[in-house]
């Protein structure tokens, strides 16, 4: 990748400066800033190339996200429910509402569509926006429901630092 860079830093050393200023042994202040400016962008743009050409493969850890799996896990321990209750189609107030919050976890920290996370708990993406908006309005209005919330994206956020740390 340095020889690359290089190539790329001498192409851009014939290029004329701005303001139609060339080259010479006795460069002024104003043409040794463009110059360096010049140098600044052009390497931002390489380091970006640089990363591009790595592939899929060498993402930085501190990319790595949460799965609804994942979600699924810490909600079901947190309320103690089975993963079967959360999928049942039953309406169930209790059930209904954990299995909402897991939807809006999902939705928060999960990079998934809500197609994408309709498919992990077996519903349609409108079931998924329904939970999501309605849990969102009553954590404005639910204290109790406002303390677990922050008490489960705690424990999401440890997760996502346990998964990073690996």
């Amino acid at each position: 990748m340095d020889a690359l860079r290089q190539s790329i830093l001498r192409a851009q050393m014939g290029k004329p400066l701005p303001g139609g200023a060339q080259k010479s042994p006795g460069v002024r202040a104003a043409d040794t800033a463009a110059i360096d400016a010049r140098f600044a962008v052009l390497d931002k743009k390489l380091d970006t190339l640089i990363t591009m050409l790595k592939g899929p493969g060498k993402k930085p850890r501190a990319t790595r996200q949460l799965f609804p799996a994942d979600v699924r896990r810490v909600v079901t321990l947190f309320f103690d429910v089975t993963e079967e209750d959360i999928d049942r189609r039953g309406r169930r107030a209790r059930i209904a509402c954990v299995r909402q919050i897991a939807y809006y976890l999902c939705r928060t920290y999960t990079t998934r569509s809500l197609s994408e996370i309709g498919r992990a708990f077996r519903r349609d993406h409108t079931t998924i926006l329904h939970g999501v908006r309605r849990i969102g309005a009553l954590r404005k209005s639910d204290a109790a429901l406002d303390d677990d919330l922050s008490k489960l994206e705690a424990q999401l956020a440890d997760a996502l630092a346990r998964r990073n740390a690996a």
